[in-house]
C-alpha cells in the first residue's frame, strides 16, 4: 500500500499557494497545475483522468481568450471579439469543472480501495471552486484519513458497549 500523502507530498502546493500564483500569472498557473497534477494522479493510481489533447486544448482556450480579452486589441477590431472572448472565458471553466469532477470520482475510488476512507468530495464545492477544491482535497487527505480514523474507533467503541450491555 502507498503512502497515503504520496500526491500532498509530490503536488506540495498549498490552496493559497494555488490562488496566488493564478493571480500572479493571470490565469495561467491552473493549466500548468492540470497537467502536472493529472500526471501526479495517473501515477499513483493507475488510472488516466483525462486524454492528453485536454491540456492543449484548456491552454488554447485559455491563450485566445487572453488575447481577445484585451481591451486594445478589441477596441481595434470591434466588440464582437470581446463577446467572443467571453464565451472561451466560460468553455475554459466548463473545461477546469469536467477535469476537477473526474479527478474528484478517481481519488474518492482511490482512497476508498487503497486505503479504506470515503473522502466524500462535496459536489458543489467541485463545482463551485474545481481545480482549488481538487487542491485541497489532496492537501487534506491526512486529516480525512484522521478524522474517519477516529470515527471508526468510537463506532466500534460503541458496538462493544452494546453488545456487553445486551449479554447482561
Amino acid at each position: 500500500m502507498s503512502d497515503i500523502n504520496y500526491l500532498s507530498k509530490k503536488l506540495n502546493t498549498t490552496t493559497l499557494q494555488f490562488v496566488l500564483f493564478t493571480i500572479l500569472t493571470a490565469g495561467i498557473y491552473p493549466v500548468i497545475w492540470l497537467y502536472k497534477t493529472s500526471q501526479l494522479i495517473e501515477t499513483e493510481t493507475q488510472q488516466v483522468v483525462i486524454h492528453p489533447y485536454y491540456y492543449i486544448i484548456a491552454s488554447m482556450l485559455l491563450g485566445w481568450e487572453m488575447v481577445l480579452g484585451d481591451a486594445r486589441l478589441v477596441m481595434s477590431m470591434g466588440s464582437d471579439f470581446y463577446g467572443f472572448s467571453m464565451i472561451l472565458s466560460k468553455v475554459y471553466f466548463i473545461v477546469l469543472i469536467v477535469w476537477a469532477f473526474k479527478a474528484k470520482s478517481i481519488l474518492q475510488m482511490y482512497y476508498l480501495k487503497m486505503h479504506g476512507i470515503d473522502i466524500k468530495p462535496n459536489a458543489f464545492y467541485t463545482l463551485i471552486f474545481s481545480v482549488y477544491y481538487i487542491n485541497f482535497l489532496i492537501n487534506s487527505i491526512s486529516e480525512i484519513k484522521e478524522k474517519s480514523d477516529l470515527v471508526q474507533k468510537a463506532y466500534l467503541q460503541n458496538e462493544k458497549k452494546v453488545n456487553h450491555e445486551n449479554e447482561k
